[in-house]
């Protein structure tokens, strides 16, 4: 595989610059096989990042969808979400991530899938507020007026501004 961003692959060998230190060709030097650290960092790195994205999308995806629930249809949903939130917050993160990484196990998608679930709580908490305020003001009260249904109201013209706060 060819990496654009640095001429060194993570697996090919240099059998003469084994275990050299870092130099201007090599800024992290070479480890015991004449393998290029940095271009073994930067392979690492891609996977980690790609996971942590995908963590955080399933997080904001099941806290919006939560959060706007609860923000703007209030009543029994709204606290149910807010004590699941609370039940989330009232467990060191450590343990949770430790306890639900036992029970998923240890492939890359329950990695992803761990840390989507653990911090969908700060999702739901930002979107919730936001909604209540929100969901005062005039323009809602205009569409309201106007016969816009309560599922389109909240899909057409509040999630949207939300986007600054969620993104």
């Amino acid at each position: 595989a060819v990496y654009p961003l640095w001429p060194f692959g993570p697996v090919e060998t240099d059998l003469d610059r084994i275990c050299a230190p870092p130099s201007a060709v090599h800024p992290f030097g070479n480890d015991d096989t004449g393998r290029d650290v940095l271009a073994r960092v930067v392979r690492g790195t891609q996977s980690s990042v790609g996971l942590g994205l995908l963590g955080v999308l399933l997080a904001a995806a099941v806290g919006t969808t939560l959060g706007a629930i609860a923000g703007h249809w209030r009543g029994i949903a709204d606290f149910v979400v807010l004590r699941l939130i609370e039940v989330f917050l009232c467990f060191p993160l450590l343990l949770l991530l430790l306890t639900m990484a036992a029970f998923c196990g240890d492939s890359e998608w329950s990695v992803v899938a761990v840390f989507g679930l653990v911090m969908w709580p700060s999702f739901a908490r930002i979107v919730r507020g936001e909604l209540l305020s929100l969901r005062e003001r005039e323009f809602v009260q205009v569409a309201r007026g106007l016969g816009v249904g309560e599922a389109r109201l909240l899909r057409a013209h509040l999630l949207p501004q939300l986007r600054g706060q969620i993104g």
